[in-house]
């Protein structure tokens, strides 16, 4: 059976295999099944030959962002048929991710940004833009963190370890940097950052 070749009205299966194309929305059936595809073409130069089904997918809801002193976290809802979503910050792609948050470490403290998220088919497909969201780095939020120790137990017996948990709240809450002291013991660090064990002297 003779193939259509893109760009061409013929049906001779013996013109050359290379043509160019020239058509951006050419609809035709696969070989083996006789689906309907399309060959559609990308702003970067590829080609690809997908469902005539297919559709852009949804523009991503629920945009928001938190903003700390050294960083901006973008969070939105996933959406179904989602392979990728684009991350541009003042018109500039950022980011290509596969899940629905992005944290933005490269700010300057004072300067505002402007984000948008866009999400990206199986087929290469693209939704429209979110709106823009604006993130302001306040140089405020750079304060001191707020720090809770606690002991377990409590009261400690003399020549016991007790285990001592610190809970703080900085501004990205990433590290904990808070030297301990203490009159009864040595602090032991563990695995976790936030934990040390006291031993007795």
């Amino acid at each position: 059976m003779a193939t259509r070749l893109i760009g061409t009205d013929s049906d001779d299966p013996w013109l050359p295999d290379i043509v160019q194309v020239h058509a951006a929305n050419v609809v035709g059936d696969t070989i083996d099944t006789d689906e309907e595809y399309r060959i559609i073409m990308f702003s970067d130069g590829t080609t690809r030959a997908i469902p005539v089904s297919a559709v852009a997918p949804d523009t991503p809801t629920g945009f928001a962002r938190t903003v700390r002193i050294n960083s901006v976290r973008l969070t939105w809802g996933a959406v179904d048929g989602a392979s990728t979503y684009i991350v541009r910050r003042d018109d500039a792609v950022v980011a290509t991710v596969a899940t629905n948050n992005w944290r933005d470490t490269a700010v300057t403290v004072g300067e505002t940004y402007s984000y948008t998220v866009q999400t990206v088919s199986v087929y290469s497909l693209r939704s429209a833009e979110t709106a823009p969201l604006s993130a302001f780095v306040d140089p405020a939020l750079n304060i001191a963190p707020t720090v809770e120790v606690r002991v377990w137990p409590s009261t400690v017996p003399l020549g016991n370890r007790a285990i001592v948990r610190v809970n703080a709240i900085d501004a990205d809450v990433q590290t904990l940097a808070v030297t301990l002291g203490t009159d009864v013991g040595a602090l032991v660090p563990t695995t976790d950052p936030t934990v040390w064990y006291l031993e007795p002297v």
